[in-house]
């Protein structure tokens, strides 16, 4: 039963320290960012808003552990690629 609550708890604390919505946009949108610049192009509020909105969807959506193992992915991505290849499941 000890190892259960154990398990329990680290599982939790997985899943609860994902990273927010927010912290996530931040991500892509640096992505973006480093993608912009051989385009010329920086990201500006109406992306930064779409990405929250986006991104709130998905979470809603994907629940807790998706979301827990979406953000993660997402966060460790090297390109809007590899972002984009990020699934909640």
């Amino acid at each position: 039963m000890g190892s259960a609550l154990v398990l329990g708890l680290a599982w939790l604390g997985w899943v609860g320290v994902a990273p927010g919505v927010a912290a996530t946009c931040d991500h892509v949108l640096e992505l973006g960012r480093f993608a912009g610049e051989e385009a010329g192009e920086e990201p500006g509020e109406a992306e930064s808003a779409q990405c929250l909105e986006v991104m709130q969807r998905r979470r809603d959506l994907a629940g807790w552990v998706g979301w827990a193992k979406l953000s993660r992915c997402i966060g460790r991505a090297r390109s809007l690629d590899e972002a984009g290849r990020c699934k909640a499941r």
